[in-house]
């Protein structure tokens, strides 16, 4: 890789869980699975996984919409989901996600390489997270431990919607 500086690219923004740390975003994916199971539904890795990069309250409603996990909730709950029953799930789903990120939290192989390499070229490196604040205040001491410490960290309860909507990315670009 070329050593010299960008002419005209400033910075980067990551993303956190499935590109920088927890390969294939396991932490936030099993947790749905349990929290799921608790309640008497049980739904796949790959079903936890589908909305993944929406804030974990928009994921949950996101889920409890998909035609099979539904149906699944109207045979265990006798109705269909409510936004009290997503309150709940993302209640529960907090203490149980926060518990796992020690053991969640390895850097992905390459990235303190890469974000080294791309900080002596001139680059800021600014990230977003469907993580809560709470939530990257675990990560994010552990990533820095391992080689990553990005310029900015925009976490999904900063801003008044997260992913698909660009404020956390526009956030995170204003302050590079």
């Amino acid at each position: 890789m070329s050593e010299k500086p960008f002419q005209h690219i400033r910075g980067l923004v990551v993303d956190w869980a499935g590109t920088v740390i927890d390969h294939g975003s396991r932490a936030p994916a099993l947790v749905f699975e349990e929290i799921f199971r608790q309640c008497g539904v049980e739904i796949t890795f790959a079903e936890a996984r589908e909305p993944m990069g929406l804030s974990k309250r928009a994921h949950i409603a996101a889920l409890l919409s998909l035609p099979r996990v539904a149906e699944a909730w109207k045979g265990a709950r006798g109705r269909a989901a409510t936004s009290e029953d997503v309150d709940e799930m993302y209640a529960r789903f907090l203490p149980l996600q926060k518990a796992t990120l020690q053991d969640h939290s390895q850097l992905i192989e390459g990235v303190a390489e890469s974000v080294c390499g791309l900080r002596r070229r001139g680059l800021s490196i600014g990230s977003t997270t469907g993580y809560t604040q709470d939530l990257m205040d675990v990560v994010k001491p552990l990533a820095a431990h391992q080689g990553f410490a990005p310029d900015v960290v925009v976490c999904s309860d900063q801003v008044e919607g997260g992913r698909p909507a660009p404020w956390m990315l526009s956030r995170a670009a204003e302050a590079l």
